[in-house]
């Protein structure tokens, strides 16, 4: 071989091993944006589905919140309905509308003092309806209003405070009232005026016949009552 051909020999071979090391290095750089591609892809992708997710959390949230809403209000509406029922009831109705454990003691004390029960029904609704814990502006006591002097004067010996206790209200109001009743020989609105002011009251007092004429109300929204309705009915309230 002559140094002519040796030395284009060397030629080719250098040539040949440059094509081949940047066709190397061209093909390890596309290998290298392609997986820099790939790479920058997939994080794009978790992005995304991050995004989406939190999306989706947040309208579930938000869907929550409306359901949650939604149902407080329907609760709220729903509950208003039911006081604005019992409202209505105790209006047009009291003593219906009146715990039945009071209605019992109301009912067994006023048979037990000869009291028609509609007028004991009635006299505890227009003086404390029902509430058991009232205290007037004289201080009248519990759910018939008795004043504590007075209870003491009929018999009873405990506490006033004792006295807001409902069986024992009731029975020592039901007392009085059946005194009044009884001096008032049944007569409705003389027994009302005769247990508000007092039983020595003689005739029907102006507030007496204000009275009467609440109690003759309730009496009338108690139809299954009427026929204990011992009352001497003179409607015409006597001077």
């Amino acid at each position: 071989m002559t140094t002519y051909t040796a030395m284009r020999s060397w030629r080719m071979t250098t040539l040949a091993c440059l094509v081949a090391t940047g066709a190397f290095a061209h093909t390890a750089k596309a290998e290298d944006s392609a997986q820099s591609f790939f790479t920058q892809e997939k994080a794009r992708l978790a992005v995304k589905t991050d995004d989406k997710a939190a999306k989706g959390d947040k309208v579930a949230k938000n869907t929550d919140k409306k359901v949650k809403a939604k149902a407080h209000i329907t609760a709220k509406a729903e509950g208003q309905r039911s006081k604005n029922r019992r409202s209505k009831t105790a209006a047009s109705n009291p003593v219906a509308a009146a715990p039945q454990t009071l209605r019992e003691i109301v009912r067994r004390e006023a048979e037990a003092n000869g009291v028609p029960v509609t007028l004991a029904a009635a006299v505890v609704s227009i003086e404390s309806r029902w509430n058991p814990r009232v205290t007037g502006g004289a201080g009248e006591v519990g759910l018939m209003q008795i004043k504590y002097p007075t209870a003491r004067m009929i018999g009873y010996t405990g506490t006033r405070k004792a006295l807001y206790d409902p069986a024992t209200n009731i029975r020592w109001g039901m007392k009085y009232l059946a005194g009044a009743h009884k001096l008032a020989g049944g007569d409705l609105c003389r027994t009302v005026s005769k247990y508000q002011g007092g039983h020595g009251v003689k005739g029907v007092t102006r507030m007496g016949k204000i009275y009467c004429g609440k109690a003759r109300t309730i009496i009338a929204s108690m139809p299954a009552e009427k026929p204990r309705l011992a009352l001497n009915e003179r409607d015409e309230p006597r001077g």
